[in-house]
């Protein structure tokens, strides 16, 4: 059961695990457990052994006893001796027949699941080829850009992404909006190289990722999925992902920084109590903050922002945001939000349509520019056209 389970967590936290590197803890967590299974199914064999011959005993008395009444009905006339050979030849030869084929039929059942299963593995596309040019990748001040870069998901009849272009320097935000299924996220997958563009390329330094090792890569980035995922454990050591070798005054200060420190400290335990599988103890403005804190504590040369703040109210995300701003300096951010609040502030704001940039600037240009960006804009936020309407009104007066 205890395997079942963290396969199944491993599984659900593919995105988590491989953008984080987690790869070696998981085995860390996993062989144990198998070990502990291994254990267990031996000792089953092994009473199995000892009830075997309990069991044999058992079926043989069986069979002597027909024989002792067998012959006592043979010596009082009731039955010919014949007639009680070929009762036990069909008793003897009936018991293994029906006991093979109940073992027979579950044996098959059994393997036709598992080769079905064999057959969809062999079938699964392998990960990108790796062509590693040896160089070093530095581990601050890295530049991100898409050049003409499109890509299709397999057996999708659109494609999610068609000819994107952007950079970001160190220092820099840009924002992805858009309506959903528009290729934010898509964005996102490639820059972590959960795939390879089909046509152009993505650059970190003016490198090819696809020279990249993923794992070399992905130390790089310290990303906020679309789904908070935490693995089963405790608070600590879901923040302590990003950065296993931090101290406790940095751990407070990402909490901190993400807003978490608060609700951290009515937790029966604090740091320590256990969030059980996958955080369902907390809700979901505590897991993404969690999260936040994670990426924080990483400190990487690259944050990637999806959705960051779509679980917390306007004053918290608004604190999140500011926290994050002021620690911006020298990574390159990739921000996704569909809370255009958080993205006013951003360097350069990418507008997404059917996986098309069609608009590009700052978060004042574009509203000059009045077209898909603040239409989009007034819709998110209606209040801010009211705004406007009230200033206009007052300068009037004036």
């Amino acid at each position: 059961c205890q395997v079942s389970a963290l396969v199944e967590e491993g599984i659900a936290n593919i995105p988590l695990v491989r953008a984080y590197g987690l790869e070696s803890q998981q085995r860390a967590r996993f062989t144990p457990a198998v070990q502990q299974n291994v254990r267990s199914l031996v000792e089953i064999s092994r009473l199995k052994a000892a009830f075997s011959p309990v069991l044999e005993f058992v079926q043989l008395g069986g069979v002597l006893i027909v024989i002792a009444t067998g012959a006592w009905a043979l010596a009082q006339g009731q039955i010919s001796l014949g007639g009680l050979l070929v009762f036990l030849t069909y008793l003897t030869q009936l018991l293994g027949p029906v006991n093979g084929l109940s073992q027979l039929v579950g044996s098959v059942a059994g393997a036709t699941a598992g080769s079905e299963r064999v057959l969809e593995l062999l079938d699964e596309p392998g990960a990108p080829e790796v062509v590693n040019d040896g160089e070093p990748v530095s581990s601050r001040d890295l530049t991100i850009a898409f050049a003409g870069v499109s890509f299709s998901y397999p057996g999708a009849e659109a494609p999610a992404l068609q000819n994107v272009s952007f950079s970001i320097a160190p220092g820099q935000t840009v924002a992805l909006v858009g309506e959903s299924g528009a290729g934010k996220s898509s964005i996102a997958r490639l820059l972590m190289r959960f795939h390879d563009p089909d046509v152009g390329a993505v650059l970190i330094n003016d490198r090819n990722a696809t020279t990249i090792p993923a794992d070399t890569l992905r130390a790089r980035m310290a990303p906020v999925l679309q789904e908070s995922l935490l693995l089963a454990g405790t608070v600590r050591e879901n923040i302590m992902l990003g950065n296993p070798g931090a101290t406790e005054d940095e751990l407070r200060k990402a909490a901190i920084a993400a807003d978490a420190e608060g609700f951290i400290a009515t937790l029966p335990d604090g740091y320590d109590t256990v969030i059980g599988q996958a955080g369902d103890t907390l809700s979901g403005g505590q897991r993404q903050r969690i999260a936040i804190a994670r990426a924080l504590l990483r400190d990487a040369p690259i944050l990637i922002l999806d959705e960051p703040t779509s679980g917390l109210d306007a004053a918290a995300a608004e604190r999140v945001m500011a926290a994050l701003r002021g620690q911006n300096q020298a990574r390159a951010t990739l921000l996704i939000s569909h809370q255009l609040q958080t993205t006013r502030y951003a360097d350069e704001i990418l507008v997404l349509e059917s996986g098309r940039v069609v608009e590009r600037g700052s978060h004042e240009g574009l509203m000059v520019l009045n077209n898909r960006y603040a239409r989009l804009y007034r819709h998110h936020h209606p209040e801010s056209e009211m705004e406007r309407g009230e200033a206009r009104e007052l300068a009037e007066v004036a």
